[in-house]
């Protein structure tokens, strides 16, 4: 009888906490390439050294430390620090993670285009529109590309990348003068 009570109360505080927790769902917005570079404070080219994970109060957070070899938009130092939702952390004798679907994940070593929005309290970045504002680098047989649904063969040279970016920034920064909506709006 003991065990059925123990039972019926284990039962009894799972129903409660799973009716205190709020329910969420999280669902990611496609963005153009027009809208990715209207949103980016920064775009940079670099390559992705170290991430470190850390918990806090509103959760785990991942801070990416990514070398800068070409600033394209935005004024920036050498290297950028890319703070993302979720990660690997270590909690008593247990190493865990917390995900989150969507969100950036980086590689150590790999070439990156990444699209930042500024996050002052922070000291760093976050990328623009979760994992659609990272665009690894390849190398191809006629050079640096990213993929690309709108390119031929599904990839975009790097400096074609660039040239595109400018041209978008160009155009909205006319627009605005002109009063004529630009691309990005």
């Amino acid at each position: 009888m003991q065990l059925k009570k123990q039972g019926v109360a284990v039962l009894l505080g799972a129903a409660a906490f799973m009716s205190a927790a709020p329910g969420s769902a999280t669902s990611l917005r496609k963005l153009s390439f027009e809208e990715m570079v209207a949103d980016s404070a920064v775009i940079v080219q670099g390559v992705v050294d170290s991430s470190v994970s850390k918990q806090t109060e509103g959760g785990v957070f991942t801070t990416t430390k990514v070398y800068v070899s070409d600033a394209i938009v935005g004024n920036v130092g050498s290297v950028v620090e890319v703070v993302a939702p979720g990660g690997v952390f270590t909690s008593g004798k247990f190493k865990l993670a917390e995900t989150y679907p969507g969100a950036p994940r980086f590689i150590s070593g790999g070439e990156v285009v990444l699209f930042l929005e500024s996050m002052p309290a922070q000291k760093g970045y976050e990328v623009v529109g979760f994992s659609q504002g990272v665009m690894p680098v390849e190398e191809t047989a006629q050079g640096k590309a990213v993929r690309s649904l709108n390119a031929p063969g599904g990839k975009m040279a790097v400096s074609d990348l660039k040239s595109r970016i400018l041209e978008i920034r160009a155009s909205k920064k006319s627009g605005a003068k002109s009063g004529v909506r630009g691309l990005a709006d």
